[in-house]
């Protein structure tokens, strides 16, 4: 009898584990779905798709990200930024530290935080996007402006210029940019050092750097002209 008991005990705590086990593979099943048309219906450019289903953000797993930033381009593009930014902003606090959300996504935010008078977290957020995205131009200018307004200007350009091996295609628009930067700030000879500094540091093709040199040199010597 007390044999009989304990396999139908078993047999109930199996039933259990087993419908237990199959609520969650059929969530799974709809979780991934849910995901996966969030996606599909913004690559499509349908943004009323995009944004039917409501999304769980509870845990934001690889996938949950990827499908947020889908939404999020989704509000945008449907004029609800302001839900896009909550929605980003609420992902980066709770989010592995490494992710942050697409480059045009991460600028939305540090503008926000910018226009919103919190400089020294858009500018900690526009560094941490700079160096996940070294080629994105917009990130690096938003970087440059907002540390040159809490940090020591020269050091910030300093630094970029070490950077500029990372930037790609992007070097030569970066090394100009921090050129007259410098050129706004520091003497004619220090300008003059520090545009050598930046043609070293750009990589590319041979045509690639003798078209930044002569950038940067039209650039300098228009520069002493304006202050002469």
């Amino acid at each position: 009898m007390k044999g009989h008991r304990a396999q139908l005990l078993v047999a109930v705590v199996l039933l259990a584990v087993a419908v237990f086990f199959g609520v969650r593979g059929v969530r799974k099943v709809r979780h991934v779905r849910t995901v996966d048309a969030v996606c599909t219906a913004a690559v499509r450019g349908d943004w009323p798709a995009a944004l039917e289903k409501p999304l769980d953000v509870s845990q934001p797993t690889p996938q949950i990200l990827r499908a947020a930033e889908c939404r999020c381009l989704a509000l945008m593009e449907s004029e609800r930024r302001p839900e896009c930014v909550e929605l980003m902003e609420d992902l980066v606090t709770r989010a592995p530290e490494a992710w942050l959300p697409l480059p045009d996504l991460t600028s939305v935010l540090v503008v926000d935080r910018r226009d919103r008078g919190e400089v020294p977290q858009a500018a900690d957020l526009a560094h941490r996007g700079a160096l996940q995205y070294p080629e994105e131009m917009l990130l690096l200018r938003l970087e440059m402006d907002l540390r040159g307004r809490i940090e020591d200007e020269v050091a910030v350009l300093k630094e970029m210029v070490h950077r500029l091996p990372l930037a790609g295609a992007t070097a030569p628009s970066l090394g100009l940019e921090i050129a007259a930067r410098f050129m706004a700030r520091e003497g004619v000879e220090r300008r003059y050092i520090i545009v050598i500094d930046i043609d070293i540091g750009i990589t590319g093709s041979k045509i690639q750097r003798r078209i930044a040199t002569f950038i940067f040199n039209l650039t300098f010597i228009i520069s002493c002209l304006l202050r002469s």
